[in-house]
């Protein structure tokens, strides 16, 4: 991937880049048979990488002061050999399903991004990101003109962020927030084939402390505050409340 950026002014800048990616299908049942159970898998040794090719371009506004940034960036892209699964019905054994993988669809992505970040007030400041995202599965056997699985139209989150560099502590609160999404490329509409929107909020704090000629981090941040439970990317419920305690030290070389 690459790009560059030109400085319009001293408050406004343009960028672009453009790249490309390949993902090889980690899951080992690609390539694995198995025929044990209701749902058997059979491998495809001829799959090939799916390839996503990606460019973008936006610009950035920084008011005088630095209190307030501003972007904006639209993109687009393609992936080409997307891999798509198939659920037959075994031709002898009823109640049996067989799951296959080809590499038959192309997916048309394009969306914009677009992140705010504002200080509020003394050492007090906010952010807010959202994105729009559109992906269209444009050449399939059975799916075209579906939603790509696991693409939400919108995704945003927001907080606040309150950083005392001469006290060297801080403490954020954020949320987070995605609408529905499918699991499958067949859209399928049933209610666990459907992730539902959520909205999350987090926390976290920190503080810097010096020990021994060395600065050292503590930090504390919980996710998912109130517990909800929530569809995550597969089809169970993702895990709640969340914590996480960490101290860094840092070495110095």
């Amino acid at each position: 991937r690459g790009g560059f950026k030109y400085q319009l002014t001293d408050a406004v800048g343009l960028r672009t880049s453009a790249g490309t990616a390949f993902w090889p299908g980690a899951a080992t049942w690609f390539f694995q048979n198995l025929s044990t159970g209701n749902t058997w898998r059979e491998a495809n040794p001829n799959l090939k990488p799916e390839r996503t090719r990606m460019a973008d371009f936006g610009a950035d506004y920084v008011s005088p002061g630095r209190r307030t940034r501003f972007t904006a960036t639209g993109y687009w892209g393609r992936i080409t050999d997307a891999m798509s699964y198939v659920y037959d019905q075994h031709p002898t054994l009823p109640g049996v399903q067989i799951i296959r993988t080809s590499n038959s669809d192309e997916v048309s992505i394009k969306g914009l991004e677009l992140g705010l970040q504002q200080q509020i007030w003394g050492d007090l400041g906010g952010y807010a990101n959202y994105t729009l995202n559109r992906s269209e599965i444009t050449k399939s056997a059975k799916n075209k003109g579906h939603q790509l699985r696991n693409a939400p139209d919108n995704v945003g989150n927001a907080g606040l962020q309150y950083v005392s560099v001469r006290r060297r502590y801080g403490m954020t609160i954020s949320a987070r927030a995605s609408d529905s999404r499918y699991y499958d490329d067949e859209n399928t509409q049933l209610r666990y084939f459907r992730m539902r929107g959520y909205l999350s909020l987090g926390t976290k704090l920190w503080k810097t402390f010096r020990f021994g000629g060395q600065d050292v981090d503590f930090s504390l941040g919980i996710d998912n505050l109130t517990n909800t439970k929530y569809d995550g990317e597969f089809i169970y419920n993702a895990p709640g409340r969340f914590v996480e305690v960490r101290a860094t030290y840092h070495f110095g070389l």
